[in-house]
C-alpha cells in the first residue's frame, strides 16, 4: 500500500496475507490536505474506493495507492463604503498555506479603521486595527472586510436641534490643533448630552472642543430631548448614519433628524476671507448651494463635507461681502 505523495498523507495496512484474507487499509491526510480515492493495481476487490478506511479481499499480489490532494479554500475580501480593496494573488480560490495580501485604498479624506475576519461562515471579528495592508494565510474558507473612517472631524445631531462644526485643517494630525462643536436646541428641546461614537462624553455644555487627533477618530453626536432631566441613551452605527464635516474657512451645520424624519437640512456658513466651494459627499462635489436638504436614507455611512477656500486677489471683486 502506498501514498501518491508522502508529503500529503500516509497509509497503512500493507503486508503479506494468505489467500482469501481481508486486509484493512487506512489513509491519513496531513494538515492542509485531504484524501481523494484508492486505486488498485493487481488482484483483489476493494470494499470502497472513496472511504479513508477500506478493505481488500486478497486473491493475489496487489498494489493499492491512496491519492491525496491539497485543500483549496474560498477567501473573499470586500470594503465598506468610502474605499476599495484588492487581493494579491487574485482569488477567490486559494491552496492551503497561500499567503494573501490585501491592499485597501481609502477614498479622499478617509483612512482604514479596522479589518474583520469570518472563518467558515462564523461571526466576523476584528483582527487588525488600521493599516492599508493585511496579510493572511489561507487555512479555511474565510471572508474579510475593511472598514474606513474619515480623517476629517465629523458631527451629527438627533432630532430637536442642530450641531455646528467649525472648519478644520484636512488630514491634520496635530495634537495642538482643535475642533469646536456647538449644539443648538430648538424650542421645547434641551441638549441632554454628547456622544463620541457610542461613548457618553463627560461634558453637557453647549460647546465642546476636541483635539484634531481626537476628532479624526470619532463622530461627535449632539443628543436632544424634550425632557431636560432625561439620561442620554444612544447607539451610534457609523455605517448607518450620515455625518457632516467642514474644511477650514467656514462652518457646517446639520439640523437634527430621527428615523421618522429623514429630511436633513445642511447649512454652510462662510468665514471672512474665504468663499464656499461646495458640499462634497465622500470627496465628490454634490452641490454649490450653501443650504441644501437631503434624504439621509440615501447617504447612510457617508460624510458630507462643506468646503471653503481662501479668496484670491483676482476673486476679490466677486466676493466683496467676504
Amino acid at each position: 500500500v502506498q501514498s501518491n505523495n508522502t508529503n500529503f498523507g500516509t497509509v497503512s495496512g500493507g503486508g503479506t496475507y494468505n489467500y482469501g484474507a481481508t486486509a484493512t487499509l487506512t489513509a491519513t491526510e496531513k494538515t492542509g490536505y485531504h484524501f481523494v480515492s484508492w486505486s488498485l493495481n493487481g488482484s483483489g476487490t476493494l470494499s470502497s474506493t472513496t472511504n479513508k478506511t477500506t478493505t481488500l479481499t486478497v486473491t493475489g499480489s496487489a498494489t493499492v495507492t491512496a491519492t491525496f490532494e491539497i485543500n483549496t479554500y474560498t477567501v473573499t475580501v470586500s470594503a465598506s463604503i468610502n474605499g476599495s480593496v484588492s487581493a494579491s494573488p487574485t482569488g477567490p480560490t486559494y491552496n492551503h498555506g497561500t499567503t494573501i495580501t490585501f491592499t485597501a485604498t481609502p477614498n479622499e479624506h478617509y483612512e482604514v479603521l479596522h479589518w474583520t475576519q469570518s472563518l467558515n461562515g462564523g461571526t466576523a471579528t476584528i483582527i487588525q486595527q488600521g493599516g492599508n495592508i493585511l496579510s493572511v494565510t489561507a487555512t479555511a474558507n474565510a471572508t474579510y472586510k475593511v472598514y474606513f473612517k474619515s480623517s476629517l472631524a465629523q458631527a451629527r445631531a438627533t432630532a430637536g436641534g442642530e450641531v455646528r462644526i467649525t472648519g478644520n485643517d484636512i488630514g491634520l494630525n496635530n495634537t495642538s490643533a482643535t475642533v469646536t462643536y456647538t449644539a443648538i436646541a430648538y424650542n421645547g428641546y434641551y441638549l441632554i448630552g454628547w456622544y463620541l461614537d457610542n461613548t457618553l462624553y463627560s461634558s453637557t455644555a453647549n460647546t465642546i472642543t476636541l483635539t484634531q487627533v481626537e476628532a479624526q477618530s470619532i463622530c461627535v453626536i449632539a443628543v436632544f430631548s424634550t425632557n431636560q432631566s432625561e439620561t442620554p441613551n444612544y447607539t451610534f452605527t457609523r455605517e448607518e448614519t450620515t455625518t457632516i464635516s467642514s474644511s477650514i474657512g467656514g462652518e457646517a451645520r446639520m439640523v437634527g433628524y430621527s428615523g421618522e424624519y429623514n429630511e436633513t437640512i445642511l447649512i454652510a456658513t462662510v468665514q471672512k476671507g474665504y468663499k464656499f466651494t461646495g458640499w462634497y459627499i465622500d470627496g465628490a462635489l454634490y452641490s454649490t448651494y450653501e443650504n441644501i436638504t437631503l434624504d439621509t436614507n440615501n447617504y447612510k455611512g457617508k460624510v458630507i463635507e462643506a468646503r471653503f477656500e481662501l479668496i484670491n486677489n483676482e476673486d476679490i471683486n466677486d466676493d466683496l461681502n467676504n
